[in-house]
């Protein structure tokens, strides 16, 4: 189901870092207990989201995949696409794969979308996150908590990380920091899965780029989502 740049909005308007952590779905809400949630910005989607979320699923046989977009992201300001032009591209995506849906929430700290989902889907839903090597490092990173130790305890009381390796890490790099010591402790929820290097090195930022300077963009984004994208100018465009 695609929605419009006015239903999107309603929903998103709806959502308030403020508020109790909630996570919305764009349709309905299926009966899941095993969810894949691939988080990230999706500006725009490209392949190596897909290919992330099907090494995942074949890993953990998931009922759901779930992709996520965050209205506040920790440390990141709206750029690119609009939230509302993202989610139509996300919508996009889905459509393209089974058993997928598109949630939104207002809330960036993980732990905050883990109980939120767990709200949505039920308490005994496992939970397994979908992440870049580079979100896994800031997730590491003792500057975004006043406990990280604490913080991160209650996250993986409710949710597992699968992790790949991406653009400027190898593959030896990204499996030794699970070795670090401020990781090891958790190592036992956090499952590094390897990502071909033709996918490692594709990223949203060379994807807009490509689009921004009217470069070919079939190498970096699926023909659906790049349908959408020159049928309605996202990026420029057209």
């Amino acid at each position: 189901m695609h929605h419009s740049i006015e239903e999107i909005q309603h929903i998103l308007n709806g959502l308030r870092p403020e508020d109790e952590p909630r996570v919305e779905l764009t349709g309905k809400t299926p009966v899941c207990k095993k969810l894949g949630v691939l988080d990230s910005s999706f500006n725009p989607p490209t392949h190596a989201h897909l290919r992330m979320l099907e090494l995942a699923r074949q890993r953990h046989r998931f009922d759901l995949n779930l992709l996520l977009l965050s209205k506040k992201n920790v440390d990141k300001k709206v750029f690119g696409e609009s939230l509302e032009h993202r989610v139509q591209m996300m919508e996009c995506l889905a459509a393209s794969i089974p058993d997928t849906a598109v949630g939104l929430t207002a809330h960036g700290r993980f732990v905050d979308k883990a109980k939120a989902l767990k709200d949505l889907f039920g308490h005994d839903c496992e939970i397994h996150f979908i992440l870049g090597f580079d979100t896994v490092v800031r997730l590491f990173d003792p500057k975004y908590y006043d406990d990280m130790n604490a913080a991160l305890e209650e996250l993986f009381a409710l949710a597992s990380v699968s992790f790949f390796n991406r653009q400027g890490y190898s593959a030896s790099e990204t499996r030794a920091f699970l070795q670090t010591p401020h990781v090891r402790g958790f190592a036992r929820s956090l499952i590094f899965l390897e990502l071909e290097d033709q996918y490692a090195e594709m990223s949203s930022t060379a994807a807009r780029h490509a689009l921004e300077s009217q470069q070919p963009s079939e190498a970096f984004i699926p023909k659906d989502v790049l349908k959408i994208i020159r049928d309605r100018g996202f990026y420029r465009c057209s």
